[in-house]
């Protein structure tokens, strides 16, 4: 593995593994950080290196900024979509299915924004408040892996199973846990009029469609989530200072932008959302091959199969 750690494979907090546990192993091995090949591949190892670590000291009211940029971003998706409903965030209900980094941050920033967290959903089961439920005193009585404590829930929630979590009345929806759990057997079960992907492939392909055929805006992950990969390159690479205002700016910028321009695109072709962002990231993809170079076509668009034009 070592080879790969040395100059492929860059990775970061995922699933209850911490960055703090990532980081102790790579160090281990001597390489450091959990993303020393993104550090090599930017040509400018030491400069990247202190940017990260600064970038990874900033902590906003006790959270390190690294933790919370991903949900900050999937707050602004949620937005975005919303918007092109012709919809407020603020006063709309959530349900947020996973705590972690991902989860714990989208339910910090929706509730920032006036969005009132009506459930969250953890491993144990589900916690409610049709009024709303106190975010900042959940995630204070959270542990590590994201289980919320259940001795210690604010006032007003109650408790229901894990799998009732479907069946919340909300405007917004965020699975931010495992993979597929929005499937064509459940997909018509979504009270939400958006998704927005937090964790990775979490609906599957035909669930995706039937939301879509259903009016649903499903917000994919790899833009959903984006902020916080992106947060970690553009810091590397000197292209975004490693401050908290800078990172709010880009990722709100970026991701609503992104959100905007994947809508717009998947109502003029008649595609789903996710179709949408896989040809818009095809196409700047082929961009950047252009520019750069590259070994090989990187894209179905450098094949001439793209969607997007100009």
């Amino acid at each position: 593995m070592r080879p790969l750690l040395e100059t492929r494979w860059a990775t970061a907090e995922d699933l209850g593994v911490s960055q703090e546990e990532l980081d102790s192993v790579f160090q281990e091995v001597g390489l450091g950080l959990s993303v020393y090949a993104g550090l090599k591949a930017t040509g400018d190892f030491e400069g990247a290196m202190a940017r990260i670590r600064q970038g990874l000291s900033v902590k906003v009211e006790g959270i390190g900024l690294a933790d919370l940029i991903g949900g900050y971003g999937v707050a602004e998706a949620a937005g975005a979509a919303l918007e092109h409903l012709g919809r407020p965030l603020q006063g709309s209900a959530a349900v947020v299915q996973g705590f972690g980094s991902m989860g714990g941050g989208s339910a910090r920033y929706l509730a920032q924004a006036g969005v009132r967290l009506v459930g969250v959903v953890d491993v144990h089961g589900s916690v409610v408040n049709p009024q709303g439920l106190d975010v900042e005193h959940l995630l204070a009585h959270r542990s590590p892996s994201g289980d919320i404590d259940r001795t210690s829930l604010p006032p007003g929630s109650s408790e229901r199973p894990r799998e009732e979590w479907l069946g919340i009345d909300c405007d917004i929806l965020v699975p931010a846990a495992l993979g597929d759990v929005l499937t064509e057997a459940n997909a018509d079960a979504v009270k939400a009029a958006v998704v927005v992907e937090a964790a990775n492939i979490p609906t599957t392909e035909g669930a995706g469609r039937r939301l879509w055929e259903r009016g649903v805006v499903v917000v994919p992950d790899f833009v959903a989530n984006s902020a916080a990969n992106g947060w970690w390159w553009t810091v590397m690479l000197g292209i975004l200072e490693p401050t908290e205002e800078a990172a709010y700016q880009w990722a709100r910028k970026t991701i609503r932008d992104t959100v905007r321009r994947l809508i717009a695109l998947s109502e003029e072709r008649g595609i789903t959302p996710r179709e949408a962002a896989e040809a818009i990231a095809h196409e700047n993809a082929d961009a950047l091959v252009e520019e750069y170079g590259a070994e090989e076509p990187r894209s179905r668009a450098a094949a001439g199969t793209s969607t997007v034009k100009g």
